[in-house]
């Protein structure tokens, strides 16, 4: 690239290697000079501080995204843990109505524990991400007076990147159920007597039917092909989830299909307990003997 200059009534022609270059000649005064000097110049290093800046910001916020999808599918795993083992221990209330064996409230509270920490390791939940790890789940504000089972959880989530130091925040979970305080009935009463789902096909003599209890666990999705249930039946994908699946899926001991979202409505049960006259056309459940 040339460029074209006067000097002495002269037209000197000056090659010029990088239009940015300043220009100084031999015989060219330095007020010539710097009205020749270019305002702005480009630095090469300038794109590569960019990128050094950008992309650990982009990779930062990426990681923050994806650990907040994580952070939600373990409080759904808790959450789950929770409802059963609050199930569970309302279900003792029906030991209390004879004070030879009333249960003692420790006794509650370590029996609910005990129930609440299985099911989550039957889960496989990601506690690394909590501060303690399993340990650092905390039930120790859980109520259990008067005619309710509140169950309550408390831990702290640790921050995946540390940019501005280490930061927790603090969660708090519940899970309130009714103790079981109906009346006792006779043998004979009794007898009278099933448990039914709605679209269930079968009635059971006992609401603890394990058919009735899904014992709710989670897999690998590649490892669902391997995994048999109680009967030694494989699994199969369920018809209401779709057929989209995520790294984790959800199945039961004695069910037949495996399911992407825990919220599915196939690993829900709503019991209903109906007299044996009002069954309709199921069949005894050949679990419990119906």
């Amino acid at each position: 690239m040339s460029q074209k200059m006067k000097y002495n009534g002269r037209i000197i022609l000056t090659l010029v290697k990088n239009s940015l270059t300043p220009i100084k000649k031999r015989g060219l005064s330095s007020r010539r000079y710097r009205m020749e000097t270019p305002l702005y110049t480009s630095l090469p290093g300038f794109y590569m501080v960019e990128a050094a800046v950008s992309i650990p910001v982009f990779v930062c916020f990426v990681v923050c995204i994806l650990f907040f999808f994580c952070i939600m599918q373990l409080q759904i795993e808790i959450q789950a843990s929770l409802n059963y083992a609050g199930r569970i221990i309302s279900e003792y209330a029906a030991l209390e109505s004879d004070g030879s064996d009333k249960i003692s409230e420790k006794a509650e509270f370590a029996a609910a524990e005990v129930l609440f920490r299985k099911h989550l390791k039957e889960q496989n939940a990601r506690t690394e991400y909590i501060r303690g790890g399993e340990l650092g789940i905390s039930l120790l504000d859980t109520e259990l007076e008067g005619d309710y089972v509140h169950l309550k959880v408390k831990y702290r989530v640790k921050f995946p990147i540390g940019l501005f130091g280490k930061y927790e925040f603090l969660v708090h979970q519940q899970a309130k159920a009714r103790k079981w305080t109906g009346e006792n009935r006779t043998a004979s009463e009794n007898a009278g007597w099933v448990y039914i789902t709605p679209t269930g096909s079968a009635y059971h003599q006992t609401a603890q039917c394990p058919y009735l209890d899904l014992s709710i666990r989670s897999v690998a999705f590649e490892e669902v092909e391997k995994q048999r249930n109680h009967s030694g039946g494989r699994y199969e994908m369920c018809r209401k989830c779709g057929k989209s699946f995520g790294t984790l899926v959800y199945i039961t001991d004695y069910g037949d299909v495996y399911h992407g979202s825990i919220a599915c409505t196939g690993l829900k049960r709503s019991v209903q307990k109906v007299r044996l006259s009002e069954i309709g056309g199921r069949h005894a459940c050949s679990k419990c003997g119906g």
